[in-house]
């Protein structure tokens, strides 16, 4: 997030996906590539594999996902939606009017 950080935990298995509009990547500048990075080398970079969690190969990724997605799309808006006014209790019965009403409830 952009003032700090969310914390999800979930058992697995767990599918976790993320679109592109989630976040604009910002790039950082060269001089504070090589402060990072400095003269060395050598630096270690921390890579994150299956291996590291202790995973079994087949059982993640596209090989060992048991679906294929063919497709994604947003779906269109149908209606806009309303917004309701007055105390808990009036909007709380308002919804349940309107809810009623489309034989929703």
């Amino acid at each position: 997030m952009e003032d700090g950080f969310f914390l999800i935990e979930a058992p697995t298995p767990v599918v976790l996906t993320a679109i592109k509009e989630l976040n604009t990547p910002r790039y950082p500048h060269m001089k504070r590539i090589f402060e990072t990075y400095g003269p060395n080398p050598e630096r270690k970079i921390d890579r994150w594999d299956s291996n590291l969690f202790k995973l079994d190969e087949t059982k993640i990724g596209l090989k060992g996902s048991p679906t294929r997605v063919k497709a994604t799309f947003t779906p269109s808006r149908k209606f806009e939606g309303e917004m309701l006014e007055g105390s808990l209790m009036n909007m709380t019965r308002n919804l349940v009017v309107r809810l009623k009403e489309r034989q929703i409830l």
